[in-house]
């Protein structure tokens, strides 16, 4: 379950530097603006997803000092 979590997280990291280095091809004819919208929203989510990973390996770290 975690490990799918984390590859998730790895896969839109890994298509935002994708769509990073297409924007800077001058024949990409998608519109910078929304290239950039799209980029931005896997990073988010990229950091949110491996955010939550840490947290559930924190969390059962804690319920295995208990």
């Amino acid at each position: 379950n975690k490990l799918i979590i984390l590859l998730v997280s790895f896969s839109l990291f890994a298509a935002a530097m994708l769509i990073d280095t297409l924007q800077g091809y001058k024949n990409v004819l998608i519109p910078y603006l929304y290239s950039s919208a799209v980029e931005e929203f896997f990073e988010f989510l990229g950091v949110f997803y491996y955010l939550f990973y840490w947290f559930e390996v924190f969390r059962k770290i804690n319920r295995l000092k208990k």
